[in-house]
């Protein structure tokens, strides 16, 4: 019996590549309503807000400079985007002395209202499709040098 090794091997490598390949097309993001900016001055920066300081948007970017906020900063945000895709946040901040600045953020997408039908174009209904995220913080100055932060953000 002849077995013919290298062809063998071929066989296995381009198998293994179109499973890989194949597996990454199948793939889909959750939550990718995330990564719409819906502050405006994130937008303006391209979405480089991590940094950013002084606004309580922050929050949905990078819990962590709550810190530098200041009083007690409100934002509501709505944006319109493609067809009927709608998004909306609410952000808040707050100190509360001994305790440490509390923050909290929510998140909305209404991606608007879809006509059900079967493989044969039988209209069954409508029906739509919304997200939610919620984002909770609190930071605590510990000897004016070191911040802590603990930031909830269930999915």
């Amino acid at each position: 019996m002849y077995i013919n090794y290298p062809e063998k091997h071929l066989k296995r490598f381009l198998f293994s590549i179109l499973a890989i390949f194949s597996l990454s097309l199948q793939a889909q993001n959750t939550y990718e309503f995330l990564r719409v900016d819906i502050s405006p001055r994130a937008a303006a920066l391209a979405g480089s807000f991590t940094a950013g300081s002084g606004d309580v948007n922050v929050i949905h970017y990078n819990p962590a400079a709550i810190g530098q906020l200041e009083g007690s900063p409100f934002s509501a945000n709505f944006v319109k985007h493609l067809l009927d895709i709608n998004f909306f946040g609410v952000a808040y901040s707050r100190n509360f002395e001994g305790i440490g600045r509390f923050a909290a953020a929510v998140r909305y997408a209404n991606y608007g209202t879809f006509t059900e039908a079967d493989e044969f174009g039988n209209k069954g209904g409508t029906y739509g499709v919304n997200e939610l995220a919620l984002t909770a913080g609190v930071l605590r100055v510990w000897h004016l040098t070191w911040d802590f932060n603990t930031t909830f953000h269930p999915s």
